[in-house]
């Protein structure tokens, strides 16, 4: 039996429509990929794959197409960002032995 996460894996996080348009997976798309693989999965399993494309999805458009913090991540400061930054470099010189 299938789970949400093989379906993700194996089906994908989103689809591509016209235009380099990304949106959800829709269940005709796991759907086919079930029928196509013998394969058995639980109406719960379907709407847990469904619901991560669609927040992975929304997660895209939110992020317009760059990296961003995760939504639950606390809003940086400068100070943060500061902090961050000098770990980054100290440990970059442990890496490369300066």
């Amino acid at each position: 039996m299938f789970d949400a996460a093989h379906v993700l894996h194996r089906v994908g996080l989103f689809a591509m429509r016209g235009e380099g348009s990304v949106v959800a997976i829709t269940a005709g798309q796991i759907s086919e990929f079930v029928a196509a693989t013998c394969g058995l999965i639980s109406p719960i399993e379907v709407d847990a794959a469904l619901l991560a494309s669609d927040a992975y999805v929304g997660e895209y458009h939110r992020s317009n197409n760059r990296s961003t913090d995760a939504p639950w991540d606390w809003p940086k400061s400068k100070r943060d960002l500061e902090i961050f930054d000098a770990q980054t470099t100290k440990a970059l010189k442990v890496i490369t032995g300066e």
